[in-house]
């Protein structure tokens, strides 16, 4: 399995735990991190998350496995659905469940950042919980 890191020039705006609903019975821990290139998710090891350090102590250790990149050019859309989760759209219709916690103002706003900062003249419309990024 791929493990994350930095490429070069490439630069950590933000990271922090989050969790990644795959589906509605599948839901990975783990740590996001956000570049000025890329969003990434990567889980935690089970093993070392829930039988060494269990809930408590797991977040000291950061996720590293790869479970999947999303370039900030092929965002098409966040929408926040039923409070919790947020919903990532790229251009190709792809679509990733993420519950960003206690911090998700700050997630969606770095998020939002971001993408101003890599796509020059991107056009940012938000109507209630969602955010729109259309390239001119």
């Amino acid at each position: 399995m791929a493990k994350f890191s930095l490429s070069d020039g490439e630069r950590l705006f933000m990271e922090g735990y989050v969790v990644y609903l795959k589906s509605k019975f599948n839901v990975v821990s783990g740590d996001a991190y956000l570049t000025s290139e890329r969003f990434v998710y990567c889980k935690k090891s089970a093993l070392l998350f829930y039988f060494l350090l269990g809930p408590l102590f797991g977040h000291l250790v950061k996720g590293k496995n790869l479970v999947f990149e999303i370039s900030l050019c092929d965002l098409k859309s966040i929408h926040e659905e039923k409070g919790k989760k947020f919903i990532l759209t790229l251009q190709n219709g792809d679509e990733f469940a993420i519950a960003f916690g206690t911090r998700r103002e700050k997630w969606v706003t770095a998020i939002k950042d971001a993408v101003k900062r890599v796509i020059p003249g991107v056009q940012v419309s938000e109507i209630g919980e969602r955010i729109d990024f259309e390239s001119r």
